[in-house]
């Protein structure tokens, strides 16, 4: 906690929503790290439309077990329409796992959506993205959350 709350020289404490490692992806984290260091520039996540970070509470889950999931948009807003979709690692290749499921949100500004999933029953490596052709927030490679399934 006492590096959390290290600020340096004139630095103002600011706390940013995400895990641990997924922070690090957010727009939000780049914004202040770049106003830190004076740089204007800011880097696009993704060429055509807005981005949101999915981070989990863990990186390896048993099956079934209960997920806490968080989709961080880039910026403050009051509308997410997007589709969570889950794919299993298949030796080099994403293959489509479970069902897709349609995330809608429209109401008060917010800086994150928290919802639960339960984690597949197989064991293996998974990776959920945010996609779809009229998706207000898609995610990249850098805000995809990946995560495995340990053999039970």
């Amino acid at each position: 906690m006492v590096s959390a709350g290290y600020t340096g020289n004139n630095g103002v404490p600011v706390m940013i929503v995400g895990d641990h490692i997924n922070v690090m992806a957010t727009f939000e984290f780049q914004r202040t790290l770049y106003d830190y260091f004076g740089v204007s520039v800011r880097p696009a996540l993704h060429p055509r439309n807005p981005t949101a970070v999915v981070s989990l509470n863990k990186r390896v889950y048993r099956p079934g077990e209960e997920m806490s999931v968080l989709i961080i948009p880039d910026v403050k807003t009051d509308t997410i329409a997007t589709t969570l979709r889950l794919r299993r690692l298949a030796g080099r290749d994403l293959v489509p796992h479970g069902t897709e499921r349609k995330i809608v949100y429209r109401g008060g500004a917010v800086k994150f959506l928290q919802m639960t999933l339960t984690a597949p029953s197989e064991a293996g490596g998974f990776r959920i993205d945010l996609e779809g052709d009229d998706a207000t927030h898609l995610t990249t490679d850098r805000t995809a959350a990946c995560f495995a399934v340990a053999r039970s």
